[in-house]
């Protein structure tokens, strides 16, 4: 399977996790990749490559990829790696556990058959090697792949214009919720809160989360402050 449908696997089962946060969405999405640090090899491979040419092509990614990563043996250690930057209780951090297991496990699972390179699913205890039922495996760039990811990615969809937040938040919460709104706005009848207003609201408060256009309130980067969070604010100042 391609990398962006196993960051895609990991950010949407996260979200079956009871009471879970961008933290823990995160985390788990990092399960799902972390398979794939074995392919990492290919860098020095192409460096290699590049300074002596004649060398055996891709050695060490043929070598070590769907190998070292994507073990069986290797998934608890990463889970548990991954649990130990997970806050909360006992219960907590063991449901997180059993997720980020999950999402390791499926991303071996999608492998198994989304292509048909070999794994060697009990390294480093063995080197047999595994591959998914001829039957129902297929190359990678089989429009099966394809198919997983887009309906992925319509789910994900989902979740962002219903919940307001997407893959993005990996990188910033901020910028994520910041496209959500400006996505939102385009829609009729999302206009800036502040009375007599007609534009629509491409940002919202931080305070109150009400939207507002460019002209209302105070802008601060992504966000800012309404005019009535300004107004609260500077009554509050006075009074002190």
């Amino acid at each position: 399977m391609h990398l962006s449908t196993h960051l895609l696997s990991g950010w949407l089962t996260a979200h079956a996790f009871p009471g879970h946060d961008r933290r823990i969405r995160c985390l788990a999405t990092i399960a799902a990749l972390a398979p794939d640090l074995d392919g990492v090899p290919i860098l020095w491979d192409f460096i290699h490559d590049a300074l002596w040419p004649g060398a055996i092509e891709l050695y060490w990614y043929t070598k070590l990829h769907h190998v070292v990563g994507h073990s069986l043996v290797i998934a608890p250690i990463v889970a548990a790696i991954l649990t130990f930057f997970t806050p909360g209780g006992a219960l907590r951090r063991g449901g997180a556990f059993a997720l980020y297991l999950a999402c390791f496990c499926l991303h071996i699972g999608l492998d198994l058959i989304g292509t048909v390179i070999r794994i060697e699913l009990f390294w480093p205890i063995s080197d047999a090697p595994f591959m998914g039922p001829t039957w129902f495996r297929w190359e990678i760039e089989n429009w099966r792949n394809y198919a997983t990811f887009y309906a992925m990615a319509g789910v994900a969809t989902t979740i962002f214009l219903g919940w307001a937040r997407s893959p993005l938040e990996l990188v910033s919460g901020r910028i994520d919720r910041y496209l959500h709104t400006v996505v939102t706005g385009l829609v009729p009848g999302r206009r800036c809160e502040s009375a007599g207003c007609e534009r629509r609201g491409f940002y919202r408060c931080d305070g109150c989360e009400a939207r507002m256009c460019g002209e209302h309130g105070e802008l601060a980067g992504l966000g800012g402050s309404c005019g009535g969070c300004v107004r609260a604010r500077e009554a509050e100042g006075a009074a002190g």
